[in-house]
Order: C-alpha cells, then structure tokens, then sequence
C-alpha cells in the first residue's frame, strides 16, 4: 500500500500490484554501494527516476505534470495516477 495525503487534507490509498517494479525504480536510493554486478541497473533506476522527476514534478520545467500551487485537484490526481502507473 502506498499512502498519499494531500495539502488540502485528501487521502489516497493506492495498492502496490508489483513490488518488484516499485524497487527496481528505486534501486539506486535502496542499494547505496554500486557494483559491477548491478552497475546496470544502478543506472537504469537512476535515469527512470531523474526522467520522471522532470516530467512530473520539476518546478523549473514550464510543462511540468504536477506543480505545487495548482488548483486542478482533478488533473493533478488524473496526473499523479499516470505518473505512478
């Protein structure tokens, strides 16, 4: 489960389907020490996360899907559900 709360007092809870999914985006954050054995996908994590970073939430990217003042409740939870599927 995945727990979201949001500035104006919403709460999602969201069901994880694939954990192995879910860890593999993050392996870089979760596995400090990098190997040749996981080099690979040391790096792979990394660039999906920085990619969806700056797609998303980056506030110094106009086009950015989620910005932190928006007033579209709907658009951002529409957002937010592509950003973690």
């Amino acid at each position: 489960m995945l727990f979201l709360a949001t500035n104006d007092g919403t709460k999602y809870a969201l069901t994880i389907n694939n954990k192995q999914k879910l860890i593999d985006l993050f392996f870089n954050y979760i596995n400090a020490s990098l190997t040749t054995t996981n080099a690979l996908k040391f790096s792979q994590s990394r660039i999906k996360v920085e990619s969806l970073f700056k797609k998303y939430f980056d506030k110094d990217n106009p086009d950015a899907k989620l910005k932190v003042n928006s007033n579209d409740a709907e658009t951002d939870l529409k957002e937010f559900l592509k950003f973690y599927r």
